[in-house]
């Protein structure tokens, strides 16, 4: 939507028009047809919000300042579902992302301290990228970067689309990272940008790439 807008008011010619209505006639149909089946067989509403058993994971107690204000559990990098959840939706996001839903400090105390250096990490490169984000929107000049411009769009609304839906559907499940992996690589252009400095060298690919290798690695060992 935002290049499209962009490219309207650049090139302002009827093309772009009839790209994107090609593009409407095919895509909504099929976005639509799953929906509309189950509407007419089931009576299923299209925003539909499935029952499922709490299993002592429900935060349908809590407000949404409660669910992104409570820090108790700042300190535990890992969740260890269903005893083990974390309120906190930013936490869970950053915590799921590394290690899943799993304690992987049980295996061995040697675990701990290397999950904590990653969780720090990982903190540190979600504040790195919104306060850079935010920094960057107000101090655009003429020349903006569009296609950073689309990556920040991107990154905010599946922020928002997380806290929505966590609080609409209050289960840890819903706060899992795996649902919201989009945002990984609208995060890595933006980090790119943000080390990016003129007269420097400094290769951000080669951090990100380590730092999403050992997550992965770890993610997918003990899945």
């Amino acid at each position: 939507c935002y290049f499209f807008l962009y490219k309207i008011k650049k090139e302002k010619n009827k093309i772009v028009l009839s790209q994107i209505s090609i593009f409407i006639i095919i895509a909504v149909p099929l976005s639509l047809i799953w929906v509309i089946r189950n509407h007419i067989l089931f009576d299923m509403q299209f925003y539909n919000i499935p029952e499922t058993s709490p299993m002592g994971q429900t935060f349908i107690e809590l407000s949404l300042w409660e669910r992104l204000g409570n820090f108790s559990m700042i300190f535990n990098p890992f969740i260890d579902a269903p005893k083990v959840s974390d309120p906190n939706i930013f936490l869970t996001i950053i915590k799921t992302e590394l290690f899943g839903e799993w304690d992987l400090g049980k295996l061995s105390s040697q675990i701990y301290g290397f999950a904590m250096v990653l969780y720090i990490l990982n903190i540190l490169i979600k504040l790195s990228v919104m306060l850079y984000s935010f920094y960057y929107i107000f101090k655009m000049r003429k020349q903006t970067k569009h296609y950073l411009c689309f990556f920040i769009i991107l990154y905010f609304t599946i922020w928002i689309y997380c806290i929505h839906y966590s609080v609409t559907y209050p289960y840890i499940c819903s706060c899992n990272y795996r649902l919201f992996a989009l945002m990984n690589i609208a995060e890595i252009a933006i980090l790119g940008e943000m080390l990016k400095k003129e007269g420097t060298r400094f290769n951000f690919l080669i951090p990100t790439i380590v730092y999403a290798i050992i997550s992965c690695y770890i993610y997918i060992a003990i899945a």
